[in-house]
C-alpha cells in the first residue's frame, strides 16, 4: 500500500573522530531555521479517491447502478493543491511546510498511525510543530480517530481538523472498507474543529448515505437501536466537556464529490448549531449564506502567520 509523498529526511551531518561518531554543532543558520513553525498538513481521501474503489456506480446513459471499478478521482489531493498555491500566491515559506496526501486506508491500523508519526512528525521540535488535519468521506472518519491517536498516544497538539461530509458509521461500509469500527470521541484540537455535512444532490451523496454519515457528537445505542448523543452540546461554536461536537458545524450546498468547494465556497455555506439530531435533515441555522470565514479561511489565515518569512 503506498504511502503518502516520498520525502526523505535529510542525514545529519557527521564527523569521526578517535572511532567514534560526533553531531557537528548546528550554525547559527541552522538555529535559527530549526526555532521556526513546522507546519505538517495531512490530507486524507475517501473512497475512490487516491485508488480506485470497485463499488456501486450510476451509469447516465443506461440509467441504471452498475457495479465497478471507479476513480480515483483525487478529490483531496485537489484541496492539497489549492492550499498549496495558496501558499505561493502569498510568497509564504513552503520550506517549513509539508503537505501528506493519504487514502483513508493508510491511517486504518496504528502501526500505520505510527509510521506516519516516525517519517513526518519525529523529526520536528513538538514546540514548534503546528499540525492539520483535513479528511474527506472515509478519510473525514480515520482522520479524526488520527487526531486521536497523535494526540491521547504520541502526546502532539493538532491545531485543525477539517472533517468533510465524513463517513463511516454503517455496518456494511466497515466491511468493505478500511475504517475503523468505533466512533471518533473527545476531539482535542488547539485551535478549531470543522465539520462540513454535504446536502447536494448527487449519485455520490446517496452512496455517502448508504455508507451512513457520521453526524459527530452522536453514537450509536445498542440498548435502543439508535443514534444517542454522548454529550450535550453548547450553544455557540465550542465543544462539549467530552470534546464530541465541532467548534463549528456547516451545511453545504455542493454534493459529497465536492471536497474542495465544500470547505471554500461561503456562497454555499451555512453555520448551524452544534446538531441537536443525528438526522441530517435536522438542524438549527445561526449564520447564513455567504458566511464571514470559510473552514478554508480558518486554516489560510493561519497557515500565513506560522510562515510569513
Amino acid at each position: 500500500m503506498a504511502g503518502g509523498n516520498e520525502n526523505k529526511n535529510s542525514k545529519d551531518n557527521k564527523e569521526i573522530s578517535s572511532g567514534k561518531t560526533e553531531r557537528k554543532p548546528k550554525t547559527t543558520q541552522e538555529v535559527e531555521i530549526s526555532n521556526k513553525t513546522q507546519v505538517v498538513v495531512f490530507y486524507i481521501g475517501g473512497a475512490a479517491d487516491k485508488r480506485a474503489w470497485y463499488g456501486p456506480a450510476y451509469i447516465p446513459i443506461l440509467r441504471k447502478v452498475e457495479w465497478k471499478e471507479i476513480g480515483p478521482y483525487h478529490n483531496i489531493r485537489y484541496v492539497k493543491e489549492k492550499f498549496e498555491a495558496s501558499l505561493e500566491a502569498n510568497k509564504l515559506d513552503k520550506s517549513r511546510y509539508e503537505g501528506i496526501y493519504l487514502g483513508y486506508y493508510e491511517v486504518y491500523k496504528e502501526k500505520q498511525q505510527n509510521s506516519l508519526v516516525e517519517k513526518y512528525l519525529a523529526c520536528k521540535d513538538k514546540k514548534h510543530l503546528k499540525i492539520v488535519i483535513i479528511g474527506h468521506s472515509l478519510g473525514g472518519w480515520n482522520g479524526a480517530h488520527f487526531c486521536n491517536y497523535l494526540v491521547n498516544k504520541k502526546k502532539y497538539t493538532v491545531d485543525f481538523l477539517i472533517t468533510i461530509d465524513p463517513v463511516g458509521v454503517g455496518d456494511g461500509v466497515k466491511i468493505v472498507a478500511d475504517v475503523i469500527n468505533s466512533f471518533p470521541t473527545k476531539i482535542k484540537v488547539r485551535k478549531s474543529w470543522h465539520n462540513i455535512l454535504e446536502i447536494g444532490s448527487s449519485f455520490g451523496n446517496a452512496v455517502a448515505k448508504v455508507g451512513e454519515r457520521w453526524i459527530p457528537g452522536y453514537g450509536w445505542s445498542l440498548s435502543f437501536q439508535s443514534y444517542e448523543p454522548m454529550g450535550s452540546p453548547v450553544i455557540k461554536h465550542g465543544r462539549d466537556d467530552s470534546q464530541s461536537f465541532p467548534d463549528f458545524s456547516y451545511i453545504s450546498e455542493y454534493a459529497h464529490d465536492y471536497a474542495w468547494h465544500g470547505i471554500y465556497d461561503k456562497e454555499k455555506l451555512k453555520i448551524i448549531a452544534p446538531q441537536c439530531n443525528a438526522k441530517e435533515d435536522q438542524y438549527t441555522v445561526i449564520e447564513e449564506t455567504p458566511i464571514k470565514l470559510s473552514p478554508y479561511d480558518h486554516v489560510s489565515i493561519a497557515l500565513r502567520e506560522w510562515l510569513k518569512k
